[in-house]
Parts: structure tokens; sequence; C-alpha cells
């Protein structure tokens, strides 16, 4: 028996306009009826919205999946980025981010009332976690799922570009500390050690790094991720670890430098409409 959602009538609406590090997440991307799904990003000409239902299939057993809405013709063909489902009674929304972008749940808080239950790996788990201790908000790393006990009208998201930047920043700084051994790594990532201070840090910096870039949907996602990795907060944690040296040999680490910024361009152009013409963070 095909159980369907009491919000049977819900969409997700995926309308977006460019990054902000302080988004107005309930126009950029939330789950509202279709009636008022009016924002339209700026710069990018209206087309006749294009749903998207999500399969059935894609959801926990005996969930149902939402519309997914789009105003924005360069979204069109990544509106499966987002697995948006709701339980039989409405009551339950769950979210799981398909993209190479960050997405910012500003809607979402942890609270008493609001369980949240998060599927994620060991280094979507750390990112994650360094989110919230510094932004007091839910995000979804990219590959991460999420349920929560609200209904879809009460969840809203937006994809954010500089935590993106960071997200990539993080991967190359765990990826060094791998090298170093897998208990290196599992320490830092559990903030066991003190190369797991190293890791916060440095993902704050880079993530602060992309979001003070004047041009960022121009700039260069290696330089930014690089120029983060030499501040001297992150300096002075990496000194303090003992991995100052692995992280400098980042410099050198030409292909996963490419491969962090092409990651940044695929998934910020997913979600993004950007002006013709514009270079989205080509290394």
């Amino acid at each position: 028996m095909r159980l369907l959602p009491a919000l049977a009538a819900v969409t997700l609406v995926a309308a977006l306009t460019s990054c902000a590090s302080n988004p107005t997440p309930v126009e950029e991307g939330s789950f509202a009826s279709q009636a008022e799904s009016t924002f339209a990003p700026p710069g990018v000409d209206d087309v006749e919205p294009v749903t998207y239902t999500v399969p059935d299939a894609d959801c926990p057993p005996w969930w149902t999946g939402l519309e997914v809405t789009t105003d924005s013709a360069a979204k069109v063909a990544d509106l499966d980025d987002i697995v948006a489902c709701t339980d039989a009674e409405g009551k339950q929304t769950y979210l799981e981010n398909r993209s190479r972008a960050v997405l910012l749940l500003s809607a979402v808080t942890v609270t008493p009332s609001v369980a949240l239950r998060v599927r994620a790996g060991p280094g979507e788990t750390s990112f994650l976690g360094i989110v919230r201790g510094s932004r007091g908000q839910e995000a979804m790393a990219p590959g991460s799922a999420m349920t929560v006990n609200l209904s879809p009208h009460e969840v809203a998201w937006s994809p954010d570009l500089p935590l993106t930047v960071g997200w990539e920043g993080h991967t190359l700084i765990v990826r060094k500390l791998q090298e170093l051994g897998d208990a290196v790594a599992t320490a830092a990532l559990t903030r066991q050690s003190p190369a797991g201070a190293t890791l916060v840090a440095c993902t704050l910096n880079v993530t602060a790094e992309a979001s003070s870039a004047g041009d960022v949907a121009g700039s260069d996602a290696a330089k930014v991720i690089l120029a983060g990795l030499r501040s001297s907060k992150c300096r002075a944690a990496a000194d303090n670890a003992g991995v100052a040296d692995d992280l400098d040999e980042l410099r050198s680490e030409r292909k996963l430098l490419e491969a962090a910024a092409a990651n940044v361009r695929t998934g910020w152009a997913s979600s993004l409409a950007p002006p013709d013409g514009a270079d989205l963070l080509v290394p």
C-alpha cells in the first residue's frame, strides 16, 4: 500500500540567488505551497516553473517524495540534487544532499522538541560539528542526509558558497592527515588530539577567507583555500600539532587543489544561476 502524506500539495522551492554569508533561506530554498513560489533570482530570466517529483524509491521506507519546483532555467537539470521526502503524517522531513554544495539549514536548530538524525561519514560528521559550533546552525555536507521532526513547511535551506569552499578545505586537510596514518586522522576527526584543533581552526579560516573574498564567484577556489591555510590561527594550530609542514605540502599538490576547485565550481554552478559569462572559481 502506498502511503500518501497529509501535505501532498507541498513543493520544495529551489529558487536561487547569489550567495551571501547570511542568506535569507526561506526565499532561496524552502518548502512552500506553489502559490507562494514567487521569488525570482536577480539577473535570471523567468521561465515557466519546472517541477520534479522525488521518486518514493529514493525516500526512506514508507515515506513519500515531495515535489521540487524551480523558476531558474540554470537549475532545471539539477532538480534531483536534493532528495526531499515526508512521512505519512507530514510531520517529519527527510533531506539528502546529492550535490557538491554545502546546504545551510537556517530554520533548523537542535532543541528538545526537534530531534535530529543525521546520516554522515566521519568526515561529514566532523565538518557539520564545526559548522554547528561556529554558526549555531545545521548544515548538510555533500553526501549527507538528515531527518528532522519538522514538517516540510518548517524547513528552509540555502546553498552556502563559503561553507562549500570550507568543506573542500576540510577534505584536503583530512587527506593530508590520513597520510600520517589512519589513527592520526581518526583522532583529529573526533577532536581527540591537537590535530583536531588544527582541523577546526583551519576549516574555519578557509571558510572565513571565502566569506571575505570580494568577488567570490570570480575567485580561484584553490587560492582561497591556500590563503585560509596560511592564516595565523591555522598556522599556530598546525605548529602546535606538529603538522604544519604536512599542510604546507598542499601548496604543491596541484592536482588535489584543482580537484577541490572543480568540486566547488560544480557544486555552485548547480546551485546558482550565474550572470552570463561568469567564471565560477576556475583554477
